[in-house]
């Protein structure tokens, strides 16, 4: 069922959603200088609410702000012309920012496994972050991310900045806002030496 169904009317032109398996993101314009037309949203994300009756229980999951976490992103709305910044979201993204580490995205660097298993894993990460963001900006925080979790699995700062410019090699060498992380990166490395 599409979330403009439930909607009565002209105000279905004002409905937009993505559904993927049983997560479901609906989105309702606004005109931000005119109050009434935020109380008419909520009124319409309301009837969605309630448009499976007791067949399907939809739970809302956002505070009601204009960022929403939805399947590995986050996705934040940009008033102007409506636009949506969508950035990948690592698995203890939000966690290593609090200095946890609840789930082993990546393996230990000293274990059994070939180091090139895990430069691959390193790699594949980077392409994931890649093609999940729909803005340069957005990739930055979760390769910073990801470079802060494998040095808590012991993985020395080289091996991490060695497999991003083999990525950046072969894909995102014209794309700036990975060109310039790479070039700070290495500049980083460079200094310390």
């Amino acid at each position: 069922m599409r979330p403009s169904s439930c909607v009565p009317g002209k105000d279905r032109a004002l409905v937009q959603g993505i559904r993927f398996m049983d997560d479901v993101t609906t989105v309702v314009l606004v005109d931000r200088r005119v109050e009434s037309s935020f109380h008419k949203a909520e009124k319409i994300l309301k009837q969605f609410e309630g448009c499976y009756r007791k067949r399907l229980l939809l739970v809302r999951t956002d505070e009601g702000g204009n960022t929403i976490d939805f399947i590995g992103t986050k996705v934040t709305t940009i008033a102007g012309p409506t636009r949506f910044l969508i950035a990948p979201q690592l698995t203890n993204q939000e966690a290593i920012i609090n200095g946890e580490m609840p789930f082993r995205s990546f393996q230990d660097y000293y274990s059994y496994s070939d180091k090139r298993a895990k430069y691959g894993a390193i790699v594949g990460t980077l392409h994931k972050i890649r093609r999940l963001a729909n803005a340069g900006c957005a990739v930055i925080q979760s390769v910073l991310t990801m470079g802060q979790e494998l040095r808590c699995w012991g993985y020395p700062p080289t091996f991490f900045t060695s497999a991003l410019a083999r990525f950046a090699r072969g894909t995102i060498m014209s794309e700036d806002a990975w060109k310039t992380l790479l070039d700070s990166m290495m500049v980083n490395r460079t200094d310390r030496n």
